[in-house]
């Protein structure tokens, strides 16, 4: 079990942190009891936490408002049965607040999320606040009521100040920092993010649907987990709100634009249940419209793997987020079964749409999905040699200059699609310590961070979307390594 949570955490080996999860699942979701009494988290910490916060002003107003947000936590801190064990404190001074967890867990049964509310005189200036969690931490202050969220925006928030601590917090999932970037592309992918991003910010339309492909809002949020700039945080809401707006009350979109995970953060960081429940919509209608079709028959002529993608993901961010109505994980385990059998036997995941070739891109996203599915829900063993078996026949095979080829008869390569095809080499390569397999993640990662054109929202979000997994798995940091 140790093993599957450092595969799952990767990078929290290197923090004392991570030598104190616990694999106890908890199953009460209750918040307060006797905040007086002296409690042991279900989690596995032993020392108490101080999260260093900043609360902000959003709605330019004065005076006493209304703070509220979600508060990523990181594996093994607390259960749901520990809300007694957080405290809020300004200036040294307790805060009385309102606490929940929401209904996320990590793999090892510890919380993914709090929500926080409370009251206080924020201006213009930002306030430093504290969060503090774990053993020896008690509330004297009464426990205020639960303010509903149903606003497009809070009007002040608290936001943690450490991208380190975002990152350890897996809220988008393994990422790395500015700080922990090493040089040369990596730093020109990161500024090219900055200046890039302000153009997409300003230019594009949120209201258009194709904005949100390859989910802009997941491009935000990671973005803010590896700077902590709360521009990005803004961005990230504004993106899910507006998603989230155009595609109500059913989000009954083609499924190249059914984005999840943008949603499921936004829920983690807001408690907007509206975001939660527009996820259980998304994999409500891809079930209901594609499920049935996404196992192996050549006469289907709309099939691709970009399908079996958003089938398999939006069922799998359902299940995270105990969306309501079926048992979620239980169906991402029965996409996963059809999936795992459409793969041909050289390794090509051919469909009739594209002449029964292998699509490079669309694969790729495929071997994205696999890989969540392996890190959230469990490491299954048929994964890694189905991903291998793609990895395998895609390169050196259809590797052309600086790329990949669009298809396996198509040999006219754009470097703008390599993020979107690394990540399954980064990730290969971290699970099995195969550096074959990260080298190729490392050149294809440097040619699209140097020369990926970035002029297109499409382009802009394919080279930010899962590089920042790619760069960490390329760190290094695997099982056994």
């Amino acid at each position: 079990m140790l093993k599957l949570l450092r595969a799952i955490g990767g990078g929290l080996e290197s923090s004392p942190r991570s030598s104190v999860v616990s694999w106890v699942f908890v199953a009460s979701i209750g918040c307060l009891g006797d905040t007086s009494a002296a409690i042991e988290p279900a989690g596995g910490l032993t020392a108490p936490e101080a999260i260093d916060l900043v609360l902000r002003r959003l709605d330019r107003g004065t005076g006493e408002t209304l703070v509220s947000a979600g508060v990523p936590l990181p594996p093994g801190y607390i259960g749901a049965g520990d809300m007694a064990l957080v405290r809020v404190e300004v200036g040294g001074a307790e805060l009385p607040i309102y606490i929940e967890p929401l209904a996320s867990r990590h793999p090892d049964g510890t919380v993914r999320s709090v929500l926080i509310q409370f009251r206080y005189d924020v201006g213009a200036r930002p306030v430093p606040a504290v969060l503090h969690v774990g053993p020896g931490v008690s509330r004297t202050e009464a426990d205020l009521e639960k303010t509903v969220v149903n606003w497009s925006e809070p009007s002040a928030v608290m936001l943690p100040t450490s991208a380190d601590y975002l990152a350890s917090t897996m809220i988008v999932g393994p990422s790395v920092t500015v700080r922990t970037l090493p040089g040369g592309p990596y730093r020109t992918w990161q500024a090219r993010f900055e200046s890039e991003g302000l153009t997409r910010w300003t230019n594009d339309d949120m209201t258009n649907v194709a904005i949100h492909q390859y989910d802009r809002a997941l491009v935000w949020y990671a973005g803010w987990v590896r700077t902590a700039n709360p521009e990005y945080w803004h961005r990230g809401t504004v993106a899910a709100m507006e998603y989230r707006n155009i595609s109500e009350p059913h989000f009954s979109w083609q499924p190249h634009f059914q984005e999840t995970q943008g949603l499921e953060v936004h829920y983690l960081l807001t408690g907007d249940e509206r975001s939660r429940d527009a996820v259980g919509e998304i994999a409500a209608f891809m079930d209901m419209a594609y499920e049935a079709y996404i196992d192996k028959n050549p006469t289907r002529e709309w099939m691709d793997s970009r399908i079996q993608t958003r089938v398999l993901l939006s069922s799998m961010v359902a299940g995270r987020l105990n969306v309501a109505g079926r048992d979620w994980t239980a169906k991402a385990k029965d996409n996963l079964n059809q999936v795992l059998g459409t793969q041909s036997e050289d390794g090509a995941m051919r469909w009739e749409a594209w002449e029964d070739e292998h699509t490079v891109f669309m694969a790729s996203l495929l071997v994205h999905s696999l890989i969540k599915y392996y890190t959230w829900v469990e490491a299954d063993e048929r994964i890694p040699p189905f991903v291998k078996n793609i990895l395998d026949f895609v390169h050196p095979n259809l590797w052309v200059g600086d790329s990949w080829q669009y298809t396996s008869v198509d040999a006219d390569p754009t470097v703008d699609l390599n993020q979107l095809n690394a990540v399954g080499y980064a990730w290969y390569g971290w699970l099995t310590g195969d550096d074959s397999y990260t080298e190729v993640a490392k050149i294809a990662f440097a040619e699209a961070a140097e020369d990926a054109w970035l002029g297109s929202w499409k382009q802009f979000n394919q080279n930010y979307r899962g590089a920042y997994e790619t760069a960490y798995y390329i760190g290094g940091r695997a099982v056994g390594r």
